[in-house]
């Protein structure tokens, strides 16, 4: 036999144990198959830390799952526009198991497919590939929702009552608030709906402040909100946090808070002279000049529910709230008694009817003119007996409706007399007749009468 012969013979021989042992290696492979996915197809609210591991049944060449090609994730949030999640791979080979770890973490209330495809190949013993990912995989899960965005407090709280003229309005939120999703005017509202018609109450110059964590904000008014009104803040599910979505992370639904600011007190009358009887008349012997009579109420008095005509002048005729009558016995019917009006602050000053418009809740339209001097035009006569009428409530059938003594922040629920006050002073009677005795240098006693 020649060296060729000899040659070619080797060749086939080796050529048929190699096959023959390839044969046999095949013959051991099983299907390559993925036995566990996590998440699992179908999975929601997906922690946004979460891996995504598989594991396959056989041991699978390295690259071909590390290669971006065979194992993939996308975000399907939007079907029409589909993008791969970047991302790092690893491969356990020991544990048969393939680990996608995204760069950033899942976004909220998203929903994400991982892609398994036959590029995946099956790791022989000797490192060759023994074949394909038996079945192409296409799993898809969501991660969770941001959590709800609720109001945890108010201030002042629903349906609160007494609260101050001026009182800031706080919002607490459970979470950061994206703060330019809060608007006044829009999303946050404060309005005066104690009419029929509500209004929106201006805010102050430095608008809504927020705390540095973003939870809470506040509302200054520009100005006081008034005595005994209701208010309305309305907070729109438009207030989001930084990581809503359109399933969740906004207000639920919108959130109002009613309240109402404190009544004013009721006013009091808190002296009235001259009183009882034995009043004088006069303001000194033989002036001619009425004692006034002086009313001092506890805080000042809307001057026009009294001197109705503003002309300084209460006469009986035009329906004020005070009245003066001349209801001696002698008489078949209270006469009315002509008075000058004149207003003071408690210092004795003369005072004026506005008062002053102070934002501080203590003081918030509280007036100055405390004090009603009521001078009779004519000087009474001795021992007449004189009534004052300080009405606080009306007669509901006179017709038209009687005034009532109002408080200078009087509203439809205090700042009023609680009850009319009759006032009575009876003036001094005349001193007595005097008799003097008289001697003259003729013996006569002339007589001397006085009277006043």
């Amino acid at each position: 036999m020649n060296t060729r012969a000899v040659f070619k013979a080797a060749t086939l021989l080796l050529l048929s144990w190699a096959l023959a042992a390839c044969e046999a290696d095949s013959s051991r492979a099983r299907p390559l198959l993925v036995v566990h996915l996590s998440p699992a197809d179908g999975a929601t609210g997906v922690e946004l830390e979460t891996p995504v591991q598989v594991v396959f049944s056989e041991a699978v060449v390295a690259e071909s799952v590390t290669g971006g090609e065979g194992f993939f994730v996308r975000n399907i949030t939007d079907p029409q526009n589909p993008s791969r999640v970047a991302g790092t791979f690893a491969y356990d080979e020991e544990r048969h198991t393939a680990v996608f770890t995204p760069a950033e973490p899942w976004a909220y209330s998203s929903t994400y497919a991982v892609s398994l495809t036959t590029a995946i190949l099956q790791k022989g013993r000797r490192g060759s590939s023994l074949g394909h990912l038996a079945t192409e995989i296409e799993a898809a899960f969501s991660t969770l929702d941001p959590d709800t965005l609720r109001v945890v407090q108010t201030h002042p709280g629903s349906e609160s009552t007494g609260v101050g003229v001026a009182e800031p309005v706080r919002v607490v939120f459970s979470h950061p608030v994206d703060t330019a999703t809060v608007a006044y005017g829009e999303s946050f509202t404060v309005h005066d709906v104690t009419a029929v018609a509500p209004a929106e109450v201006p805010i102050d110059e430095d608008g809504l402040v927020w705390s540095d964590d973003a939870r809470t904000v506040t509302f200054t008014p520009q100005a006081p909100y008034g005595y005994s009104r209701d208010l309305l803040v309305t907070l729109t599910s438009d207030i989001r946090t930084p990581l809503a979505t359109q399933a969740s992370g906004a207000l639920a639904a919108t959130k109002q808070i009613p309240f109402s600011t404190l009544d004013p007190p009721p006013l009091a009358l808190i002296h009235a002279a001259p009183g009882g009887s034995g009043a004088p008349r006069e303001t000194m012997p033989g002036s001619g000049i009425a004692v006034p009579i002086v009313l001092t109420f506890s805080e000042g008095v809307q001057q026009a529910t009294i001197d109705m005509n503003g002309d300084g002048l209460l006469d009986g005729t035009d329906g004020g709230a005070i009245l003066v009558e001349d209801i001696s016995e002698d008489l078949p019917a209270p006469v009315p008694v002509a008075c000058h009006v004149e207003w003071f602050k408690s210092d004795g000053e003369p005072a004026e009817d506005a008062p002053p418009f102070t934002a501080n809740p203590a003081n918030y339209l509280v007036g100055r003119d405390v004090t009603l001097k009521l001078t009779p035009v004519d000087l009474p006569d001795y021992s007449r007996l004189l009534r004052v009428t300080i009405r606080g409530e009306q007669d509901p059938t006179a017709q038209p409706q009687e005034a009532v003594v109002l408080s200078d922040r009087a509203t439809r629920h205090g700042g009023r007399l609680p009850a009319t006050i009759i006032h009575e002073l009876r003036l001094e009677d005349p001193p007595p007749l005097g008799v003097e005795l008289v001697t003259s240098g003729s013996g006569q006693v002339p007589l001397r009468r006085e009277y006043d």
